[in-house]
């Protein structure tokens, strides 16, 4: 069980308190659901759980934290690692092994569990998990999705009764999201205490024991799932409680004489020798589009494929502007890890510096008018690595659009997002889109493609 009692938490350097007063529980044979917008407290509200505020990031600390009715204010991290497992939001930041075998039975071995033992849990979650296909393979081969059910599937192994999941689905297909809501249940079943901060809700409506609603770092609505009702959605910005998938009844691409770029004959393979693409045609028109296809599949690679991020066994991509000395002088990518893509020391200075690099025209009201339109007003002159991972997303967008590229690919740019942002910079891609450029968005997102007149890529089968 875990139970917070007038919980109040700032980070160090920082006066405002993150988290206000909050007490919350979670019970043993319960899943228990926190939402709320980008930048609430969520995620700080799982470290104060862990003990990595303040233990890792310092800070002050006030109130009560029982785990299993044992206040951990004050005790080591290793102590409070053995009472509470945790999937992180990345979950890189939490992998030590090369493959995902041994990345599942590292902990495992450091507990000290003789090798039968540690055999017998490896492969219970490898078959719970449905990891077979790639038990032997390089974690850092794996796709996002992938990786998710990897880390999760670790912590899963560890058997600590209580688990808190930082946006467990952000890089999951609906495929995936539905195994893992079952796998929840079934870890409840057994009596674990299960606390999930997510942006999306659906796939926990019928799971779902008790919800918290954050906002500003209080909690502001609690009860079952009915307490988010459409109000609540609205009034919070948050995620619906239902979705229909319509990712079969979407209009798929077709050549046109507007395609921006085009793949011809594309075959690639990794090094060790597995065929992502064989011979693939594929073109990239004017417009919206999204790019489907379950986690694994190839639609990062594919989007690297285009940019000469990696280079194909054989086949071409062509671009429309024959003159294109490199794909990503035409183009713009934004990768899946927002990590990967902020340098700098401060969000003005991120679109700053791509306005620069991009030769395009800007001034100082063009950067506050592109953070209003991202909802990083506030922020401009925070560190980037300082944000959340929602508000890490939009100026990851705000910084391809300063390049105004000619095809702009996104790799999951909603999966971190809030209802209300999420619909916010899809308007923004949207008519950016309608402008003369292609946007191509690679998503498991059901409501981001909830939409008549978005046209979809669906990649299957390496075809």
């Amino acid at each position: 069980m875990i139970e917070l009692k007038h919980v109040s938490y700032a980070y160090a350097d920082e006066t405002a308190k993150n988290l206000k007063d909050i007490s919350l529980a979670a019970h043993d044979g319960e899943i228990t659901l926190c939402t709320g917008v980008s930048g609430c407290g969520k995620s700080t509200l799982l470290r104060v759980i862990n003990s990595l505020c303040p233990n890792y990031y310092g800070g002050s600390l006030e109130g009560e934290i029982l785990i299993d009715g044992i206040n951990i204010v004050g005790e080591e991290l290793a102590y409070v690692s053995s009472l509470v497992g945790t999937l992180f939001q990345d979950p890189e930041r939490q992998f030590f092994a090369l493959n995902v075998e041994d990345e599942i039975a590292f902990a495992l071995e450091w507990k000290g569990l003789n090798k039968s033992e540690i055999i017998q849990r490896v492969n219970d979650v490898i078959e719970m998990f449905s990891l077979g296909e790639i038990r032997n393979q390089a974690i850092d081969s794996l796709s996002e999705g992938q990786k998710q059910k990897v880390g999760l599937a670790t912590v899963v192994a560890m058997q600590v009764k209580n688990i808190i999941l930082d946006e467990p689905t952000a890089n999951l297909d609906p495929e995936s999201t539905e195994e893992l809501a079952k796998i929840l249940q079934r870890l409840k079943n057994e009596n674990y205490c299960i606390m999930v901060v997510d942006h999306r809700l659906y796939y926990l409506k019928d799971y779902a024991d008790k919800v918290y609603i954050l906002e500003q770092g209080s909690v502001v609505e609690e009860g079952n799932f009915n307490v988010i009702s459409n109000e609540v959605i609205k009034k919070y910005g948050l995620r619906k409680t239902f979705v229909t998938d319509r990712r079969q009844s979407l209009e798929r691409i077709h050549d046109t004489d507007d395609c921006i770029a085009c793949c011809q004959n594309l075959s690639f393979k990794y090094k060790n020798g597995k065929e992502i693409f064989h011979e693939l045609n594929l073109s990239f028109p004017l417009g919206f589009h999204v790019l489907l296809g379950r986690n694994g599949i190839g639609k990062t690679t594919l989007s690297r494929l285009v940019f000469g991020l990696e280079k194909p066994t054989s086949g071409k991509v062509i671009f429309k502007d024959d003159r294109v000395k490199h794909p990503l002088s035409y183009g713009s990518i934004v990768l899946q890890n927002t990590d990967y893509q902020l340098n700098m020391s401060s969000v003005h200075n991120e679109l700053k510096s791509c306005f620069e690099l991009s030769g395009q025209k800007y001034s100082k009201e063009r950067i506050k008018e592109l953070l209003k339109e991202l909802s990083l007003e506030n922020f401009e002159y925070r560190h980037p690595q300082s944000l959340s991972g929602g508000q890490k997303q939009r100026l990851v967008i705000g910084c391809a659009l300063c390049k105004n590229p000619k095809i702009l690919i996104l790799d999951e740019p909603t999966s971190g997002l809030d209802g209300r942002n999420m619909r916010k910079i899809k308007q923004i891609l949207l008519d950016y889109s309608k402008k003369g450029h292609c946007v191509v968005v690679i998503t498991h997102d059901l409501e981001l493609i909830d939409e008549d007149y978005i046209d979809a890529i669906e990649i299957k089968n390496q075809e």
